[in-house]
């Protein structure tokens, strides 16, 4: 992910030369949906950080990232690209925590009260 945010033509990295010549992205919402994804993989990787820590280091990854862009010509700062990247954190928390809700175990881990999966080693 630091490799496309800071690199002058993010798509080539991917192999999509032709994005933003034939192809039209729009420009808002990509840092969004990628700070989005970072931060509920953050979540779900089980970082034992707390919930402070871990919001903070995302959050100054995102503005980093953003200041960084600075070195980076063609690239630029733009103070609108680093509250996406700060949206899409609080949005992926906010979710995992509702995701949490719905499904317990799949914000705590497997808790000894959930459903118990069958293994090859259960006897019928």
């Amino acid at each position: 992910m630091t490799l496309l945010l800071l690199t002058p033509n993010p798509w080539a990295v991917l192999g999509l030369r032709h994005v933003g010549k034939t192809v039209r992205i729009p420009e808002r919402g990509v840092h969004c949906t990628m700070f989005f994804v970072l931060t509920l993989l953050m979540h779900a990787s089980r970082w034992r950080v707390g919930k402070k820590t871990l919001w903070c280091a995302l959050v100054g990854y995102g503005i980093m990232t953003e200041l960084l862009q600075w070195f980076v010509p063609p690239r630029t700062v733009e103070w609108p690209d680093a509250m996406e990247n700060i949206a899409g954190i609080a949005l992926g928390t906010l979710v995992f925590r509702l995701a949490g809700r719905v499904w317990p175990c799949a914000a705590k881990g497997a808790a000894a009260s959930g459903p118990k999966l069958a293994s090859f080693d259960d006897d019928p």
